[in-house]
């Protein structure tokens, strides 16, 4: 009876182990993930390419955007816009499926995401219209704008519209 007890002791022990383990290597896989974001947001070439430039540029509607950022015209341009546009969506996707913290990645990327989506939300509704892209294009993105919204809306007072009209 004894040594029954010490086996099934035993083998809690190892169980409990087992589980705290695992629990340490997810929290280290998310920690390192968030480290490559990280990386990405302070990269000066990143900021770069999303600050200083897709962000700056101007349009006046759907066709101008087209003839001066267009695939065709501007495969540079497209790229900068593709990689930061999917960027976006790619996180909004684990965000929506809550494989990312929400908290972590507000309080990472407060405004980056925002500010995008803001940007390119006509060009985006006009693709998913004119080239058939379907409701989902890009759903990721805007839906982690509109998660941004709320969660700033709940710790601050106003809106992000104000810091998007200054990107406009």
């Amino acid at each position: 009876m004894v040594l029954s007890t010490i086996q099934t002791a035993g083998v809690l022990v190892a169980v409990f182990y087992y589980i705290m383990t695992l629990r340490n290597q997810n929290q280290l896989r998310k920690s390192q993930f968030f480290h490559a974001i990280y990386e990405k947001l302070t990269n000066p070439e990143e900021i770069k390419n999303v600050y200083a430039d897709i962000l700056q540029w101007h349009w006046d509607n759907f066709d101008d955007f087209e003839r001066k950022y267009g695939l065709d015209v501007n495969p540079e341009a497209f790229n900068q816009r593709h990689a930061a546009l999917n960027w976006g969506n790619f996180l909004g996707n684990l965000w929506k499926k809550n494989l990312i913290d929400r908290e972590i990645a507000y309080n990472t990327l407060p405004f980056a995401i925002s500010q995008i989506w803001n940007k390119f939300k006509p060009i985006i509704e006009e693709q998913r219209v004119r080239y058939n892209f379907g409701p989902d294009y890009l759903s990721g993105l805007e839906f982690m704008a509109n998660e941004t919204e709320k969660m700033w809306k709940r710790k601050v007072s106003g809106s992000l519209e104000p810091f998007a009209e200054s990107i406009k």
